[in-house]
């Protein structure tokens, strides 16, 4: 994966993107090549095309950000699911009601995506 500095220096200079590149970094290009068309073309200056820089790599680290906390999501959601698929021979091997009660709590946790709701029963089973 490229950084930021190289896209740039690839639009800059009119060299093409490495092929199957990740489409933000694709965007990200193609935003360079437009503000270095315009720049060339003498049809903005340097503060204003230093302006447009600024505020095309705040949107590529925006994007990059949400594209990581979506990463993020579909890992713990990976994570729950394949937690989950083992909860049910762990019920049925459990001896005791709490037992089973406890793994029943953190099988509704995982498959709901409440990670703190398995806790809040354990809780109500120690208060018993």
């Amino acid at each position: 994966m490229l950084s930021a500095k190289e896209i740039e220096m690839l639009a800059k200079d009119k060299q093409k993107m490495p092929k199957n590149s990740p489409l933000a970094d694709v965007f990200l290009y193609w935003a360079f090549c437009g503000l270095y068309t315009l720049y060339y073309a003498e049809e903005i200056g340097t503060e204003q095309a230093s302006a447009e820089k600024k505020a095309i790599l705040s949107l590529y680290g925006q994007y990059l950000a949400e594209e990581n906390a979506r990463k993020e999501v579909y890992i713990r959601y990976q994570d729950n699911i394949k937690k989950a698929g083992r909860l049910p021979a762990e019920i049925e091997k459990s001896e005791n009601v709490q037992e089973i009660a406890e793994k029943a709590c953190e099988y509704i946790g995982c498959m709901t995506g409440d990670g703190s709701f398995s806790a809040r029963q354990k809780k109500k089973f120690e208060e018993d």
